[in-house]
This record gives C-alpha cells, structure tokens and sequence, in this order.
C-alpha cells in the first residue's frame, strides 16, 4: 500500500474498542459516527477510482496507483 491509502486508515489506537482498564473506549454513537465517515470516505474513494478508470481509459489498478502516487 502507498503511503496515500494508508493516511485513510485509523490509527491503531482507534482500532481497539476497549482501553487498557477494560472499559470501552467508544460509546455505541462514537462508532456509528466513525462507521459513517469511513463509509463517505469509501464512496469518495470509489468515485475517485471510477473517475481514474474513465479518464485513462484501459488502464490496470496498478497503473493507477502509480499515477496517484506520482501526484
């Protein structure tokens, strides 16, 4: 993975639901927020994949992560 895709993912610290005393880090509002925004997030990046394969017509995923990672 280029350093672009992985600035979308969360930081290891909020992959885990439960702090080091055992309590939950997140209430259940917290999570459903955060599965929302990676859901946009996702479809922004679907749109922008879509955009890359309509634009530079016949082109393989890993030409186009190249050209991403080029910008």
């Amino acid at each position: 993975m280029t350093e672009k895709f992985l600035q979308i993912l969360p930081a290891p610290e909020e992959t885990s639901w439960i702090s080091r005393d055992m309590m939950p880090r997140y209430t259940a509002v917290d999570l459903a927020e955060r599965t929302q925004a990676l859901r946009i997030r996702v479809a922004e990046l679907e749109a922008e994949l879509a955009w890359y394969r309509s634009s530079f017509g016949h082109v393989t995923d890993g030409e186009i992560q190249t050209i991403i990672s080029n910008l």
